[in-house]
């Protein structure tokens, strides 16, 4: 009977002190309601397309994990591969450890081994282009680092810190220590 006696007592302990714990963090809060950063949606091994009128996949982005805020328009991306251009032989790929996204700017931020290429076809372009960090516009195609750049193309190899590119216009500009080999054919 005594042990009975315990335990319910006890147990009426906890559930005041549960009690007060939830009456008095309510009392503190001052009264505002606290916005708990909650994901919206959680991908694995995911693809996300944007297609032409007929059909076409214009851009693809995929991964093994995406995190999305829908409150705050932000996604991110585990091991993200964006795939850019409706022609396939013209096609950028890039690829990273993670990535950020804004959602309303339509801005990527790829983070850690940054890998993009473009593959070559018939034997001409393409190139392999590797960095630490990389901003990339999905909307203007526009992309950017001040990081080191290390670009591999058929034609040689190109070493720079900063880059800005932009796709549609096939512009590539380096900031600063621009080095360059040829090989002599």
């Amino acid at each position: 009977m005594k042990a009975w006696v315990i335990l319910i007592a006890a147990l009426c302990l906890i559930l005041v002190i549960t009690q007060m714990e939830d009456y008095f963090g309510q009392q503190y809060s001052g009264g505002l309601a606290s916005e708990k950063d909650h994901v919206d949606y959680y991908f694995v091994n995911f693809a996300l397309m944007e297609t032409q009128a007929d059909g076409t996949i214009s851009q693809q982005v995929s991964g093994q994990h995406l995190t999305h805020w829908k409150l705050q328009q932000q996604s991110t991306i585990i091991a993200p591969v964006i795939s850019d251009g409706v022609d396939p032989q013209q096609r950028v790929h890039m690829l990273a450890d993670t990535a950020h996204m804004n959602q309303q700017t339509q801005q990527a931020k790829l983070l850690g081994n940054v890998h993009s290429y473009q593959a070559t076809h018939a034997g001409k372009g393409g190139f392999d282009l590797y960095t630490d960090h990389l901003g990339y516009d999905l909307k203007t195609r526009v992309a950017s680092t001040d990081a080191k750049v290390d670009i591999t193309t058929p034609s040689g190899t190109i070493q720079a810190v900063g880059m800005n590119a932009k796709l549609d216009e096939d512009l590539l500009r380096f900031n600063a220590n621009v080095h360059s080999t040829y090989p002599v054919k």
